[in-house]
């Protein structure tokens, strides 16, 4: 083998990857998690999704995209905890920022612009847990800035439910939220 061979096919490429290599590690920064997400406690996949069960501790927070049960008016769609905006073509994501379900205070849950249509009726909205059903009717709709702005509504009334939703307008580039003001029937 000739000495411009093994300099051209063999060392050059070597440098090259290590400089290559360096300059990703120095410049952007790289660590490990970030390039190679590892498992957190967070579940990567949903195919096994947890089921609603009596058998949890009654002070123990859900996890994640947690099947918490159902929500329906004139459709029915899975209730989930915090779940990830992916999971929200089937199903509405119970806020962290909510009330314990049947306790007093206001329950958040987020829905798609495609599912809404479902619950913009005078119809009841019950939502079922493994520790009951829960009736409320429609009292208002109301425009909101944002979704901090909708999660920060507390209407009057012991137990409430507010659905909220987003609405892209001009090409995406503006976002209004709706949110629909529920209260429990006693």
């Amino acid at each position: 083998m000739s000495k411009n061979f093994i300099l051209k096919g063999i060392v050059l490429p070597i440098c090259t990857a290590i400089a290559v290599s360096l300059a990703f590690v120095l410049f952007f920064r790289a660590d490990g998690d970030r390039l190679v997400p590892l498992n957190n406690g967070v579940r990567l996949s949903y195919h096994d999704e947890l089921n609603p069960s009596d058998e949890a501790p009654p002070n123990e927070k859900p996890v994640k995209n947690e099947l918490l049960g159902t929500i329906s008016c004139d459709g029915e769609l899975k209730l989930r905890y915090n779940a990830d905006y992916s999971l929200l073509a089937d199903s509405a994501s119970l806020s962290e920022k909510s009330a314990k379900i049947g306790e007093t205070g206001c329950i958040y849950v987020e829905l798609t612009a495609n599912n809404v249509a479902k619950f913009i009726t005078n119809a009841p909205v019950t939502v079922s847990t493994a520790s009951g059903e829960y009736t409320y009717k429609f009292d208002k709709e109301q425009l909101v800035k944002s979704e901090n702005e909708a999660l920060s509504l507390s209407p009057s009334g012991r137990r409430n439910l507010i659905i909220y939703y987003r609405v892209s307008k001009g090409l995406g580039l503006t976002t209004d939220y709706y949110a629909l003001l529920y209260k429990e029937v006693e």
